[in-house]
């Protein structure tokens, strides 16, 4: 009797194993999907819809130390546009910089035309780097620009902003508020600007090896945002390719 509650006591040792390690096996294989399980990372998302990316761009003076000339900028975003460049991604182009809420430029709209794409990338290497990093423009610039996109044509989309920046928030609405109350705010003001088809990432760029800069901001704004926190270097062109996140199914 003790040898028959041994092996029953062993074998249900081992069936917790094989249970574990198939439960460990299924999570893992999960990484394409985010935090919010309804978001795909792009290169993986079904394309049965049109995918919007809007580049919400930083353009304050500080870029003057970290990306003079908007080269790693530019060279950035054209790596991305070439990679997805079917019929059914659309780009659309804003920059911020200044003093206030309302310090920030929307460079045209939403545009699948590739000779459209590349003028208004060169309007956006036109900007000239100046003035602060006011984030509360930033997240109205991508707030008006898909409200606009999404009421004139709606359909069956996908928006994806991509905040691109080199600092932390100069506008007290964020930097006084202590609980990121007002961020999270108005994140979700994005997000509602196109309810259940829009993320939020964010991009932390430098020129320097180990910055002193807060990027907590940024980190918030993608966790609200359903998207990814991505962080690179001014020394060589950075691949958004595997850490965007998009509203989608993602293919199996």
């Amino acid at each position: 009797m003790k040898v028959s509650t041994r092996l029953l006591a062993l074998a249900l040792f081992a069936t917790s194993i094989l249970f574990f390690q198939n439960c460990a096996k299924i999570n893992f294989s999960e990484d394409l999907a985010s935090l919010n399980k309804n978001n795909c990372r792009i290169d993986a998302v079904n394309r049965d819809r049109d995918i919007k990316v809007l580049f919400v761009v930083d353009t304050s003076g500080s870029n003057a130390n970290n990306d003079n000339g908007k080269t790693w900028r530019l060279k950035t975003i054209n790596s991305f546009i070439n990679k997805y460049s079917q019929n059914n991604f659309y780009y659309a182009f804003a920059t911020f910089a200044g003093s206030n809420s309302m310090a920030y430029n929307v460079i045209g709209g939403f545009s699948n035309v590739r000779s459209v794409i590349n003028s208004d990338v060169q309007k956006l290497s036109a900007v000239n780097d100046t003035g602060g990093t006011p984030y509360q423009a930033a997240m109205r610039s991508a707030e008006v620009v898909i409200k606009d996109e999404e009421t004139q044509r709606g359909g069956k989309a996908s928006y994806v902003v991509v905040l691109i920046s080199d600092g932390e928030p100069t506008d007290t609405r964020y930097t006084k508020d202590s609980n990121s109350q007002n961020l999270t705010e108005d994140v979700q003001k994005v997000l509602s600007s196109a309810p259940e088809k829009t993320t939020l990432n964010t991009v932390f760029y430098t020129a320097l090896s180990a910055s002193k800069e807060n990027t907590s901001y940024l980190q918030k704004m993608a966790e609200v945002g359903g998207g990814s926190f991505m962080r690179a270097k001014t020394d060589s062109v950075f691949d958004l390719n595997s850490s965007i996140y998009v509203v989608g199914d993602c293919v199996k």
